[in-house]
């Protein structure tokens, strides 16, 4: 029960900070900053340019996308291969395995930093394995990165994806690995021993 509330302090908390008097304005991120914001309480974090490596690479073998908007806004539109399971629905029992195993990695993603921050905290305050949180939101990372590439920091060629994720598999002992959650960092691998499939390329 302690436990409990704790949590709920923390993620009342967070959306105060996140949320402040902005209401709705159009969505403007340091993402650096808050990168090394949220490591400070969840250290896997993935980078919004990381992300369209894993989603434009289509490995679905090792990465697993999981959107954590409303149904309907998942129906309305969502990344691809992604499956949905609401935040609100993150610690339902009918999903433990899905969040709690060694056989793909999980990235999540949702309306914006401070519902990636909310699922980051409760993954981490239950300590389930092979769970990242990508940074930005749905809108963001559609309309900026993958309908125009708006990141400049991108450099993406369809034929030659920017890390060997069967190599990378490889030569790591896991997902756990810390360095992985500095920005800039390579995405994070499955633990050795499933199956790899070499990336490909190949946009939608």
């Amino acid at each position: 029960m302690k436990k409990n509330i704790i949590l709920l302090i923390a993620v009342i908390f967070t959306t105060i900070i996140f949320t402040g008097c902005g209401g709705n304005k159009t969505q403007t991120l340091n993402f650096s900053d808050n990168a090394n914001y949220l490591k400070s309480f969840t250290s896997n974090i993935l980078t919004i340019e990381q992300l369209t490596k894993i989603v434009f690479t289509e490995d679905t073998l090792n990465f697993r996308l999981i959107d954590i908007r409303s149904p309907q806004q998942y129906k309305n539109g969502h990344l691809s291969n992604a499956i949905n399971i609401p935040l609100r629905k993150l610690l339902n029992e009918n999903f433990k395995e899905v969040f709690n195993q060694d056989k793909v990695v999980n990235v999540l993603y949702g309306n914006d930093d401070s519902q990636a921050f909310l699922a980051g905290t409760m993954i981490n305050h239950y300590n389930l394995k092979n769970n990242w949180i990508a940074l930005g939101g749905y809108d963001y990372i559609q309309n900026n990165m993958l309908n125009n590439f708006g990141i400049k920091s991108l450099s993406y060629n369809d034929e030659t994806p920017e890390f060997d994720y069967a190599k990378i598999v490889a030569e790591t002992s896991g997902a756990g690995a810390s360095s992985t959650s500095s920005v800039g960092a390579p995405p994070p691998q499955p633990k050795a021993g499933n199956k790899k499939k070499k990336a490909g390329g190949g946009c939608e």
